[in-house]
């Protein structure tokens, strides 16, 4: 008896320590520093031409990589990437890479990023029809990207707009005449966020081929009954592919209300106040390459406002953006 009372008892102390064990062997394994990393797995950080989409794996000896908010060790962390992740690089920060996963920006020790140089892939051009389109689409369906109506066999307008959006709002290169290598492999991961209604505008140079496109979607407001008016603020994603890299984008109001943004990929909101006889507002998305090709995109919007100003209904529209900046 007492023998079994002994066994017993070392059985259950095993046990309470393997808990124990499984709570904190998790965060324990969380890395951001390269302490974790034996010395033949260290590397220095990746410096590439940052015109150029690129995209790098998790490769932790174990556990998780911290994806901060800032390049800082005590930096709020944003998420915990598993070994073996698939983030996109977006710049290089002195031992830190900033980095895009989910469409959400953050830092990772770029001890721990291994740059990926191929990606699986199959491209689809624009008329291709067959069950690879059909299961694209279905997969920009379950994103929010593409309507169930829209959904066939075959490569249309409705398709291009949706890659357009999905792409501009997750980073990803732009080329809404076919399915990039680059999307294609993030659809695979599950790495793309979930899309907006929105508008898109696309605009190229004949002969340069560079290309620019501008979305934007109302994401929200605030009623003013007294004026009645209405203060609406609009989302913008824009981006220029094609021409002689890299880019600068310039996204201007007409209505010299508000700023403007600079960058390969910009992003950011703009505020504008609709009355009852308010203007269009235009938003212009002008793409300049290294050797002053330009092209522009425009998106004009308008807020009808109803009687009683409980609601309203936005407009994009396209026929008007031949006038000037």
């Amino acid at each position: 008896m007492l023998s079994m009372r002994k066994w017993l008892s070392v059985w259950f102390a095993f046990c309470m320590a393997f808990s124990v064990a499984a709570i904190l062997l998790p965060n324990a394994l969380a890395i951001d520093s390269e302490e974790a990393m034996s010395s033949d797995e260290s590397r220095e950080a990746i410096v590439h031409d940052s015109a150029t989409n690129r995209y790098a794996k998790v490769v932790t000896a174990k556990g998780t990589l911290n994806m901060r908010a800032e390049p800082k060790d005590k930096a709020k962390i944003l998420n915990r990437l598993p070994k073996g992740t698939i983030v996109r690089i977006v710049d290089d920060n002195a031992g830190w890479m900033k980095i895009l996963y989910k469409g959400r920006y953050g830092y990772a020790k770029a001890s721990f990023l291994e740059e990926i140089k191929e990606l699986p892939y199959s491209i689809i051009t624009e008329g291709n029809k067959g069950d690879s389109v059909l299961a694209f689409k279905r997969a920009l369906h379950r994103l929010g990207y593409l309507k169930s109506g829209d959904i066939n066999t075959r490569f249309d307008v409705a398709m291009e707009i949706a890659l357009t959006k999905l792409q501009l709002l997750n980073g990803v290169e732009l080329n809404p005449k076919a399915i990039t290598p680059e999307l294609q492999a993030l659809m695979e991961w599950g790495m793309l966020a979930k899309g907006k209604s929105g508008y898109v505008d696309t605009a190229a140079d004949k002969h340069s081929g560079l290309m620019v496109s501008i979305f934007c979607w109302d994401s929200g407001g605030t009623l003013y009954d007294g004026d009645q008016s209405v203060k609406v603020k609009i989302s913008y994603a824009a981006q220029a592919t094609g021409g002689q890299p890299p880019y600068i984008i310039t996204v201007k109001k007409s209505l010299k209300r508000g700023g403007e943004q600079y960058g390969d990929v910009v992003s950011s909101p703009f505020s504008h106040i609709w009355s009852k006889n308010s203007d269009y507002l235009y938003l212009y998305a002008i793409a300049t390459d290294s050797i002053g090709n330009t092209a522009t995109a425009c998106a004009s919007f308008r807020y009808a406002l109803p009687s009683r100003y409980t609601a309203g209904t936005m407009d994009a529209q396209n026929d008007d953006c031949d006038d000037s900046i």
